[in-house]
């Protein structure tokens, strides 16, 4: 069924649609004609305010309802201000869709590609893959590679790799040119993902051949599918060619070492990045953590260096007293599983001046039975932290703040 849809959907446009669509356009323009004067009518931000609410409160309305609801909004709905809504329900389908309905019924509305494409990259970031290609059936346009790409990484997302991998070799067989270092990028990284190294080699040399570049997060996917495979000379080979490596080399290196449990080597790549000036994010952090403590936090003889300690410490340091109560509580209640650890937590209940002497001391405790690694990784944190937090005292937030906080509740599996 997915697959006739495609064909449909993918195959290149006959010369009688051309002419069709070239006609449309055309006759659009003439009747249509901007006015020089004002090209661009700016958009009321009170009443996309007020469309935008109608379109949340009612999605589960009647048409007649919610229809009526928006003509008394008095919108004046253009191109722009289709995108608008479509750009405060990123990734809410229903809103966005029956919007688009209503729309189909205003004589002075017309609906372009730029539009279209938007609305289907809202419906594929919402995983409705159904309505995705049922909306293309419809209209009968040619969705965007962007359009294309979300929904593949979304089948790729929900466990549906075959049928993603289907849309990749619709788009293949008939809009070859279409393809560039995004789309390639992508189902390399998921075919690393799962352990098919030669498929992802055979995309990275179809790249080359068709002379796409392959970017350092390509190159990434890659050294993290061979390393999880076991090649790691092969991966290192790879690593040591590339001119200008990036934070994603580094991570690539370090996801794939810790995989197969060589926290020590994992480490090495850590120094090794900070020694080339490549600063290490929250996200470098956590996979080091996960892999040297695993997913919930190491368990010794000294109360110090268990890390469930350090943490409910932070939490009443923090003023968080009843969550450390409650997490005490569901740690030593019998016969319940231990919780995960919660590193993120961890970590930032220590991003201040304070976590700096308390990084120092577990450092002297872990050097003392032997965890180097795990001593380096810690004060590396704590001195970033408070080199931080005096330039958000002195300057404000910082890009890296504003970038650790987006990546805070990402989950890591190594």
């Amino acid at each position: 069924m997915l697959a006739k849809r495609l064909q449909a959907l993918l195959k290149p446009l006959s010369n009688h649609q051309l002419r069709r669509i070239a006609a449309e356009s055309t006759h659009n323009q003439l009747t249509h004609r901007p006015n020089l004067h004002n090209p661009i009518t700016p958009i009321n931000q009170s009443t996309l305010l007020k469309v935008c609410t109608i379109l949340f409160q009612q999605q589960n309305s009647p048409d007649s309802r919610l229809h009526s609801s928006l003509s008394s909004s008095n919108a004046s709905i253009n191109p722009e201000f289709f995108l608008q809504v479509c750009n405060n329900f990123p990734y809410s389908w229903r809103p966005v869709y029956r919007f688009f309905l209503y729309t189909q019924k205003l004589p002075q509305f017309t609906h372009n590609s730029l539009t279209f494409n938007k609305m289907l990259d809202v419906i594929g970031k919402a995983r409705n893959i159904d309505l995705f290609w049922e909306t293309c059936q419809e209209m009968g346009f040619e969705p965007e590679v962007e359009a294309v790409e979300t929904m593949m990484e979304t089948l790729f997302k929900t466990n549906k790799y075959e049928e993603a991998m289907k849309v990749f070799q619709m788009m293949r067989v008939n809009r070859m040119d279409d393809l560039g270092v995004s789309t390639y990028r992508l189902v390399i990284k998921w075919m690393c993902k799962r352990g098919k190294i030669e498929q992802a080699n055979g995309m990275f040399d179809e790249m080359s051949q068709r002379g796409i570049e392959a970017d350092n997060l390509t190159m990434g996917s890659i050294i993290y599918g061979l390393l999880a495979r076991g090649r790691i000379r092969e991966a290192y080979r790879i690593a040591e060619g590339i001119k200008n490596p990036d934070i994603s080399i580094y991570h690539g290196l370090i996801k794939g070492l810790l995989r197969q449990r060589k926290t020590s080597e994992a480490t090495q790549v850590f120094r090794e990045m900070i020694k080339r000036g490549c600063e290490p994010i929250m996200h470098t952090y956590i996979m080091l953590l996960q892999g040297h403590l695993g997913k919930r936090g190491r368990k010794g003889h000294d109360p110090l260096v268990n890390f469930d300690t350090i943490f409910v410490g932070g939490l009443v340091k923090a003023g968080k007293s009843l969550e450390a109560t409650k997490y005490v509580e569901r740690t030593l209640k019998g016969g319940m599983e231990v919780p995960r650890f919660d590193y993120n937590k961890f970590l930032h209940y220590y991003s201040n001046e304070e976590g700096v002497a308390m990084f120092e001391d577990v450092g002297k405790k872990l050097r003392e039975v032997g965890l180097f690694d795990l001593a380096d990784i810690l004060e590396r944190y704590g001195q970033k932290m408070a080199t931080r937090d005096r330039r958000r005292d002195r300057w404000g937030p910082t890009e890296e703040q504003s970038h650790d906080k987006n990546l805070q509740k990402e989950k890591v599996v190594v």
